[in-house]
């Protein structure tokens, strides 16, 4: 009999050997950890790792050893000598730009001639035929019909110079046969025998150019010709 149970757990053995042998290959299940609480944080807001309880902390730095104390030395301590003061440097000289020749000198332009118009006394009387008008310039002599009256600057001599084709352009004022002398006024004979009227002892003339009464158009006209200003 015992022999029988024998046999019986040595077969049971060897059928269960390889479940065995498995069993023991397999690896130890590994050791749960216990659940650890979850912390939420909004997005953008995590802590920062050295207050963060889920990231290791780094050990705590030594305390520093304390000072020793300074000792002081008996002997007195030589003032360091004052540095000298720097002398300055100059700063290198530069050389001087080249000086630009002044430009050419232009020659200056010819005065321009105006004619200054002549001025005759003030409140003087004028003989019939002469007038006083108004113009640009201010009062001038004129004729019977307003026109204005120049003298030349070319006829100082007290001559009647102007005629042929300068008359056809400057037409000289002669007198009418009842016309009376009144100082500065005075006739003037020409070569053609008729008597022209001066002012100051220079001939008068029209200008052609003048169409209305208190025009001065000849004012100024070559240089010489002027306007008589009462």
């Amino acid at each position: 009999m015992n022999n029988r149970n024998t046999r019986r757990l040595a077969s049971v053995a060897l059928s269960a050997w390889p479940a065995l042998a498995l069993l023991i290959a397999l690896p130890a299940p590994a050791a749960e950890t216990p659940p650890q609480p979850k912390t939420y944080y909004p997005y953008g807001f995590y802590p920062p790792p050295a207050v963060n309880p889920w990231y290791p902390q780094p050990p705590a730095a030594a305390p520093a050893p304390a000072a020793a104390p300074a000792t002081t030395s008996a002997a007195a301590t030589t003032p360091a000598p004052a540095a000298s003061a720097a002398t300055p440097t100059p700063p290198p000289a530069t050389a001087a730009p080249a000086a630009t020749p002044p430009p050419a000198a232009q020659p200056a332009p010819p005065p321009r001639i105006t004619a200054a118009p002549l001025s005759a006394p003030p409140a003087i009387a004028l003989p019939n035929g002469l007038t006083r008008v108004e113009s640009r310039l201010g009062p001038v002599l004129a004729d019977a019909q307003g026109h204005t009256l120049y003298v030349s600057d070319l006829e100082l001599s007290g001559v009647p110079a102007c005629a042929g084709d300068c008359a056809r352009l400057w037409p000289p004022y002669l007198m009418g046969p009842e016309a009376r002398i009144l100082p500065p006024f005075y006739p003037l004979p020409r070569e053609d025998g008729a008597r022209q009227w001066s002012w100051n002892g220079r001939p008068l003339y029209r200008w052609f150019g003048d169409a209305q009464p208190g025009d001065v158009t000849g004012d100024g006209v070559d240089g010489h010709w002027r306007a008589v200003l009462l």
